[in-house]
């Protein structure tokens, strides 16, 4: 069946993740710099921005609109890409998700069926709580899309440039909806419970910050981050966060698809 939207027991799942993934992924592309992907598949591994991560491919992408389930291609059999979307398999069966539980997705439908396989990586990354997200080319057609479980990629912390950016194009900008579930699902992140304010919700951070987000017609119209006493946030002033421990040497590079330049 040709799909020309995600189906909303699928968005269901995703919506309340949609805005702390689009803060883990800005994390992961600031310190995962955006360039070629490599893989190896033996590693398993990716390899970007001169950083080389525990990597697993999902699934594939072709041209025509065809995403293909890892755990339904012979080509990843036995891998743990294959273990990962089997688990998502077995929620889409268990939930009643058609896009997670078939072997095979037309997207051909959707206006951009690209972004929309971008989407589902997306959503992936937020139902298996990984900490990035890459697409790889595998040929002149097929594109390989990934997630990262290394522990080498923080958990992104709060920050006010990012979480206000997340907060308010997240869940706009990826499947849209009311944006209410989104910033409730950020709060829970980030161990919070969100006071109602009338127009959206205000929560204290464990750092004393205050978070409030304004709500209008079901989407976020401002995000504004304070400090304790209602002055500066201190956040503002917290260290950026790093790779931990990241392992930037090339590891088994003859093995590493495409090969590289």
């Amino acid at each position: 069946m040709i799909m020309s939207t995600f189906s909303d027991a699928l968005l269901t799942l995703a919506r309340p993740r949609l805005a702390w993934v689009s803060e883990q992924l800005d994390l992961f592309d600031t310190l995962v710099p955006r360039g070629t992907t490599h893989i190896d598949l033996d590693a398993p591994s990716l390899r970007r921005g001169g950083v080389t991560l525990r990597g697993h491919v999902l699934g594939t992408y072709v041209p025509d609109g065809t995403w293909l389930w890892a755990w339904g291609n012979g080509a990843f059999a036995g891998t743990r890409g294959a273990e990962l979307s089997a688990s998502l398999r077995e929620i889409g069966e268990w939930d009643g998700v058609p896009e997670l539980a078939g072997r095979t997705l037309d997207l051909s439908g959707f206006p951009d069926p690209r972004r929309a396989a971008d989407h589902l990586l997306l959503i992936c990354m937020g139902l298996l709580d990984a900490r990035g997200a890459a697409v790889c080319a595998l040929n002149e057609r097929a594109l390989a899309f990934l997630v990262t479980n290394d522990p080498a990629v923080p958990r992104a912390e709060p920050r006010p440039w990012r979480l206000v950016d997340a907060l308010r194009t997240g869940p706009a900008t990826l499947l849209g909806g009311d944006a209410s579930v989104a910033v409730k699902g950020w709060f829970a992140r980030h161990g919070v419970t969100p006071s109602a304010t009338g127009d959206g919700f205000a929560g204290r951070l464990p750092e004393g910050d205050t978070v409030t987000v304004t709500l209008s017609g079901g989407a976020v119209r401002e995000v504004t981050v304070t400090g304790a006493d209602g002055g500066p946030a201190a956040l503002a002033t917290a260290p950026q966060q790093e790779l931990i421990d990241p392992r930037r040497n090339e590891i088994h590079a003859d093995r590493f698809f495409p090969p590289r330049c």
